[in-house]
This record gives C-alpha cells, structure tokens and sequence, in this order.
C-alpha cells in the first residue's frame, strides 16, 4: 500500500505489517481493513475471475503457473469444502484441467506466500465429488500443498486452491 493514511492506520493495528520483519502487501491492509481497522481507508480489489467453480480457469499448458492476489476471493457458499486440514474454503480459486491423456498429474501450492489447502475434484460444477486432498505438503515440510492422482484421457479434474483461513491469502 503506497497510501501513507492507510500505511499508518495499518501499523497502528497490525505492528507485523510493519516491524520489518513481515511484509508490507495487500494481506497486510486485507487483514487489517476487514478483520481489526475498519475504519482504515484502504484500497479494495476485485474478486480474481476464478473465484467460482463456473468461471474456473482452464489448464490448457504444461507445466502451468499462475500468481493470483486472493484477498478478494470469496467462499462460495454452494461450494465444497475440503475434506483435509481444517477444511476452509477461505479465499478460494478454480483450475480446471482436462488430461490429455491417461497418466498422473501433480499440482501444487509450492512457491505460494501463505498457508494453503489443495483439493481436487472430479465431476461438474454443482455435483463434484473429491479425489484428492492435501494441506501441509510434508515433503517439502511447508505450509503449502500438493496433489498427485491418476487421471483418464478426457478426464476433468477441478483443483480448488484455498487459504487455511480468511487471514491468510495474497
């Protein structure tokens, strides 16, 4: 936030956002306008476009990455919810990949700058059924995720990335 009102409204109410040691980002004014300073004139964002089942973006390449800034992302409330970790949909987003052909496919959270639940999920929207879960990718000893499942040719697999809990996103 390059708004020095909002910056000292922030500080005021969330010191990590500016001790020096966390960084200073939209987390940093989301978390501080919605949940401790209402009252901190801060800029709002827009949901991203995948924050719907319905508008989930397509995984059309290999290997695919995308950087999203979920602050505004939503719950659906007609949505699933994980069946790992604490089961939030907090600040969640849809990718929605068709394979190619039969064989596995790994997706993952890895890189991401908060703590992150991944679930996969095949079906349509409105009647998905879950295949995968993680939360917590224990190789790597992170708070991010990863999934690796078996896929068929043709097969639609939706992967909802969401955050452990509404204070946590980017």
């Amino acid at each position: 936030c390059a708004d020095a009102p909002c910056q000292a409204c922030v500080c005021g109410v969330e010191s990590y956002c500016c001790d020096g040691i966390g960084d200073w980002d939209a987390y940093c004014a989301e978390l501080a306008r919605t949940h401790r300073a209402a009252t901190c004139a801060c800029p709002t964002y827009d949901p991203p476009l995948n924050d719907t089942c319905q508008n989930a973006t397509a995984i059309d390449v290999n290997p695919f990455a995308e950087a999203v800034l979920t602050v505004a992302a939503g719950a659906e409330a007609e949505g699933p919810s994980p069946k790992c970790g604490n089961e939030s949909n907090a600040h969640s987003v849809w990718y929605r990949l068709t394979a190619p052909d039969e064989g596995y496919v790994s997706a993952s959270t890895l890189g991401s700058r908060y703590d992150t639940i991944l679930a996969a999920y095949a079906g349509a929207c409105g009647t998905l059924h879950e295949i995968a879960c993680n939360d917590d990718e224990a190789t790597h000893g992170t708070v991010q995720s990863e999934v690796t499942l078996r896929v068929g040719a043709g097969q639609a697999v939706y992967f909802l990335v969401t955050a452990w809990d509404f204070a946590d996103s980017l």
